[in-house]
């Protein structure tokens, strides 16, 4: 009697034919007399075969164990984990499938050490979402009882980090350095480049030709190294490290990189030319009633350059088209545009008044039998201001904070806020907002990032236009103590409030409220209190509960 590969004989090996136990002589067993089917039953053979198994994380596969693990498998977001396991075609069957999901390698001792209860079982397919790096482990056993661990590892992942700083720019010759920031989202800076639509990029150095700050997230160009540039419009790429580390690609068999590439960050740079200073005006000459401002010959004026040196060049009217009234003559200011012939400079703008006389047909002739009664010419309706193009970035008229044209249709004008001009404890993002260009607009939406690990923050109103809170929007406002959310709110993105751990009161006037990111209110303390509309209240306990929002954080009807 030979036993099969994978098995083995136990002590209470034995071989019966119909329940009698047939003697063993020598490893030879003899059965005689035989007159009839005989029923023979080994006993005492055991499975020692482990089971084999593999774990797929995301596109990669592995099925044996590492003491050693590098983390050079790189996922976006987030990576499925499938772990399958089989027995021999003889053995006894899969008994269990169980996993355990660390942040480090360990040996195969210390695993064998883990206590049973941080094991899970395995059921089916599972993700591994949040940014972090990852060793997963899973233990198979048969119902023999043989045990087979195996593990995958060096897994990270992450978000690609995001532009804050959309635009900047630099003036020739005032070698002041230009800050730009980013929104790291846990990883690290590998590198910055620049280039034009035309050129490669260029590898900048760190120290010389830029620098960082402490927190890793705003890039600083160096004001000498942009008086070197040209002027005109350049691309700042920024390259980053996955959680700080070192991108490696992971090719598949068809040499295609299997790992998710981290995406540069690109912020757009202006590099203008030097603004020529005007030292004397040009004067106009005067023109009649109904006449354009191109009528008028502009003479003198001088500018200068960087040197005080005399610049040669023409003054011209900036909006030649303007006809004025005689009723505004030497009253209204009108812009005049100063044009070098050096192309190292830029232009120059100036105000100046000019001379208008009433004509002939204007003016009311007296008569012999009735004193005319003058009729004034009217004074001219304003011209409109022309709606921003969706995409321009604008200042408030009164704080300077950033806006941009999200939409425009017929004449109205939307805008998202992007971010403070400087911090404060308390701020209030209104309704409707002046812009810069005069332009009145309607303020809907909260861009991603705009408040993220701004530590002053204390107070925040939300106006009742805004509809959507962006992602990380007040992420990290670890000094934040009060939220109000105007009636307009409908989303609020991942990631919003998460992490204000110092936040007490949240109240929700809207009734419209229909996406709350599963993370929006991750990280807020147990102790605060959010306030509901009435009518809303078991709606919005649920879509609380499902944004993060601990068991313990009270929800009240306001």
């Amino acid at each position: 009697l030979t036993v099969a590969p994978g098995y083995t004989q136990t002590k209470d090996f034995a071989l019966e034919a119909n329940v009698n136990l047939v003697d063993n002589q020598d490893g030879t067993y003899t059965i005689s007399g035989v007159t009839e089917d005989v029923t023979v039953t080994v006993k005492g053979i055991a499975d020692v075969t482990p089971p084999t198994a593999k774990i797929d994380v995301g596109k990669c596969t592995s099925g044996e164990y590492a003491d050693t693990v590098e983390f050079n498998t790189f996922y976006r977001t987030s990576a499925d984990v499938t772990i399958t396991a089989e027995d021999v075609d003889t053995g006894s069957g899969i008994a269990s499938i169980r996993y355990y999901v660390t942040d480090h390698a360990m040996t195969k001792e210390a695993v064998q050490a883990l206590s049973e209860e941080v094991w899970k079982e395995y059921t089916s397919r599972f993700s591994l979402r949040e940014n972090g790096k990852y060793v997963v482990y899973a233990k198979v056993a048969d119902s023999a009882g043989n045990e087979t661990i195996i593990n995958a590892g060096g897994v990270v992942i992450y978000q690609d980090s995001e532009q804050s700083t959309k635009n900047i720019s630099y003036t020739r010759t005032t070698k002041e350095s230009v800050t730009a920031r980013v929104s790291l989202n846990g990883n690290t800076i590998k590198g910055v480049s620049i280039k034009t639509e035309d050129t490669q990029p260029v590898q900048l150095k760190k120290g010389s030709n830029y620098t960082l700050n402490e927190t890793g997230d705003e890039i600083t160009l160096d004001g000498n190294y942009l008086e070197t540039l040209a002027a005109g419009d350049y691309m700042v790429l920024v390259s980053y490290h996955p959680l700080g580390l070192e991108y490696v690609q992971n090719p598949g068999e068809d040499g295609v990189d299997l790992n998710d590439a981290p995406v540069d960050t690109t912020i757009a740079l202006k590099v203008e030319k030097v603004k020529p200073k005007v030292l004397e005006l040009p004067v106009a000459e005067g023109i009649e009633e109904g006449q354009k401002l191109s009528d008028s010959k502009l003479s003198g004026g001088k500018a200068v350059g960087v040197d005080e040196t005399v610049l040669a060049g023409s003054f011209e009217w900036k909006d030649g088209t303007i006809m004025p009234a005689a009723w505004d003559s030497n009253a209204t200011e009108y812009t005049v545009v100063f044009i070098p012939q050096d192309t190292y400079y830029g232009v120059a703008e100036v105000q100046i008044k000019i001379t208008v006389t009433a004509t002939a047909t204007s003016i009311a002739t007296p008569t012999p039998t009735a004193t005319p009664t003058a009729t004034p010419t009217a004074k001219p309706t304003a011209t409109p201001i022309p709606a921003p193009s969706v995409g321009t970035e604008l200042k408030n008229k009164g704080n300077k904070d950033s806006y941009v044209v999200s939409k425009v249709k017929n004449d109205t004008v939307e805008v998202q806020y992007e971010e403070p001009v400087k911090k404060t404890k308390k701020v209030t993002i209104p309704k409707k907002v002046t812009l810069s260009d005069g332009t009145v607009a309607k303020v809907t939406s909260i861009a991603n990032n705009a408040f993220k690990n701004n530590k002053k923050l204390q107070e925040i109103t939300i106006g009742n236009n805004i509809t959507t809170i962006g992602k990380n929007a007040f992420s990290g406002c670890t000094n934040l103590k009060k939220v109000v959310i105007g009636t307009g709110v409908t989303t609020i993105g991942s990631n919003a409030f998460k992490n204000c751990k110092n936040l007490k009161t949240i109240i929700i006037k809207s009734k419209k409220l229909k996406t709350l990111s599963k993370t929006a209110l991750k990280g807020i303390p147990s102790k605060a209190t959010v306030k509901v509309p009435s009518s809303k209240y078991k709606e919005y306990k649920k879509l609380l509960r499902k944004g993060g929002l601990k068991k313990k954080v009270k929800i009240k009807k306001s």
